[in-house]
């Protein structure tokens, strides 16, 4: 007589592996239909000798996401992560595989949806997103060098202290009637001889340059006023020289 095969499972009741004898509580002479993938065979009925077997999803080593506010939680590989339940079969109630695109999605009980109010609250920090890379850009310009005299002369806050004590040197000079030169490094390394009228027209290029940054910032800050959508608000940039 030929000794029947038996198929084990584990405490959660997922199949393990094929054996030649009956192991206790464990085993069940139906053997498990063929699986799809991210699917495990479990056990319909426990302890019974010919139980059958049902394919449930597995979601162990996967991450699902709180409906309430889209919080991750992870299901580790013993199937621990949310209380009450071992990782296998339908995502509990309050939960779902689908990451949450935003903070201002809501979950509508089947997908993360935009109502009136998240689309406002999304597209205000939109804006205030595009306000502050516009702002950045600004400042990161403002200190990175202006144009004079066919060259590009340092503007970082040392450089501007610099500058403005030439400027009140000169205009001293002049007011005397004494000479006025002094050198001065452009920012590719050549030196430039200026003379009291040269050495005045420093700061006057520094805030012509200044000014032209703040114009063009005003500009492209009402453009982002009036962008209607993210995806407009999130293309505005500062134009390329």
């Amino acid at each position: 007589m030929t000794t029947p095969k038996y198929y084990a499972y584990a405490d959660n009741g997922v199949y393990t592996y094929p054996i030649d004898y009956a192991a206790g509580q464990t085993t069940t002479i139906a053997p498990p239909a063929k699986l799809v993938v991210d699917h495990v065979a479990r056990i319909i009925e426990a302890g019974k000798p010919d139980s059958g077997w049902q394919a449930v999803r597995d979601w162990r080593g996967e991450t699902l996401y709180s409906t309430e506010d889209g919080a991750e939680q992870h299901i580790d590989e013993r199937g621990s992560g949310i209380a009450g339940w071992n990782g296998l079969g339908n995502v509990p109630s309050g939960y779902t595989e689908l990451q949450r695109p935003s903070i201002y999605h809501r979950w509508d009980g089947e997908t993360w949806t935009l109502d009136g109010p998240g689309r406002s609250a999304q597209l205000l920090a939109a804006r205030a997103a595009a306000y502050a890379r516009i702002t950045a850009e600004r400042d990161r310009l403002e200190a990175a060098g202006f144009p004079y005299l066919g060259k590009v002369f340092d503007s970082d806050p040392r450089s501007v202290q610099r500058i403005t004590s030439a400027a009140l040197a000169a205009q001293s000079a002049k007011a005397i009637g004494v000479p006025f030169e002094i050198s001065w490094d452009a920012a590719d390394n050549s030196v430039m001889k200026l003379d009291a009228d040269g050495a005045l027209g420093l700061p006057i290029a520094l805030a012509t340059y200044v000014a032209g940054l703040y114009t063009t910032a005003r500009e492209l800050k009402a453009l982002i006023d009036q962008a209607a959508t993210v995806e407009t608000a999130e293309a505005i940039r500062w134009p390329t020289m």
